[in-house]
This record gives C-alpha cells, sequence and structure tokens, in this order.
C-alpha cells in the first residue's frame, strides 16, 4: 500500500501507511522521522523514515507497533458475532486463552514460542 501524506485538522503533518498512521517527529539531514500516531499514549515504538525523493526502509527504523496490532485482533474479535460472544463468557476456553494470545505480541520474538508452551502446559482450562 503506498504512504499516503494527511494534514490534520489541526495543521499537523501525519503519514498513513498501511492503515497506521505516524506523526512527523523531526527532520534530519534529507530525511524526515515519523512516529506512531499512539507514541505519547502507549510509548509505541514504531517509526518510518522518509526522503523527499524516496522511502528509506531500514530494519533499524522500522519496529513493529505491538499496539496496534493487539487493537487490531480485537476490532476483529468484534467484528465476528460468535467469537465476541465466547469472548466475553469467561467460563469458555477461548475466552481464557485470547487474552493470554494477546501478551505474546508484547514478549521479545525469540521469546513467544517458549512462552507459548509454557502457558499451554501450565493451564488448566
Amino acid at each position: 500500500m503506498p504512504l499516503q501524506f494527511i494534514i490534520s485538522q489541526k495543521g499537523n503533518k501525519l503519514l498513513l501507511h498501511n492503515g497506521y498512521l505516524h506523526t512527523f517527529y523531526k527532520e534530519g539531514v534529507n530525511k524526515f522521522i515519523w512516529r506512531c500516531y499512539e507514541y505519547k499514549t502507549y510509548k509505541c515504538t514504531s517509526c518510518y523514515t522518509t526522503t523527499r525523493e524516496e522511502i528509506v526502509f531500514s530494519i533499524q527504523q522500522i519496529k513493529a507497533c505491538r499496539f496496534n496490532l493487539v487493537n487490531f485482533w480485537y476490532r476483529k474479535i468484534k467484528s465476528l458475532s460468535d467469537l465476541q460472544k465466547l469472548y466475553k463468557n469467561q467460563s469458555c476456553t477461548i475466552a481464557k486463552w485470547l487474552p493470554l494470545c494477546f501478551g505474546l505480541a508484547f514478549l521479545p520474538s525469540n521469546e513467544v514460542e517458549d512462552a507459548f508452551l509454557i502457558t499451554k502446559l501450565n493451564s488448566r482450562f
């Protein structure tokens, strides 16, 4: 999906990419740095660097936004009425498992598999 540059109602510069909103953070030498719109609220570290001519993608500069990922999952649950009913029923196994899966998003990637297996072994649902 191409980048979209937007001006907010307050006149601020915004960058929209893959459905995620970034605010203009600062200008460097021949580059512009954008950080996640949720940075101040949730300390999301997702950021992009752009130049006037091209987008500079660097693994060190683009980080996953865990807040947006968990929000996406929750919105998806709400959009599927059957799953939403199961999620709200606290005696249901699915309702107990989903929050555990949400928590996996906040672990370093090299620890996710181990944490999932430990959770699975220790759960008595």
